[in-house]
């Protein structure tokens, strides 16, 4: 089994309302499958089963625990208090 990390794209656009500029949130994530379509609703990826992609069907197993690196800027170094603190406030068993 290989570890997956889903993000969706509607995730970047409902997390605008919270994150000023959240264009940086995929790259801080560093996912590797981004979704995107028209149906598509912030954080439904919590609920994924599966994910067909043509003939693969990838099992979703569970939440991914992610690390304080997404409160690293990747251009400046520094350290910061978001994404997390933010996430944390609504998605406590998502993040760590």
């Amino acid at each position: 089994m290989v570890p997956l990390f889903v993000f969706l794209e509607t995730n970047n656009v409902e997390n605008a309302s919270i994150f000023k500029n959240s264009d940086w949130l995929i790259e801080r994530f560093r996912p590797n499958l981004v979704i995107d379509g028209p149906d598509a609703q912030p954080l439904e990826e919590d609920f994924y089963e599966a994910i067909n992609i043509g003939s693969l069907k990838l099992r979703v197993s569970g939440a991914c625990n992610r690390c304080s690196m997404v409160n690293v800027d990747k251009t400046t170094l520094k350290v910061v208090q978001e994404p997390l603190k933010t996430l944390s406030t609504y998605r406590r068993d998502k993040v760590v």
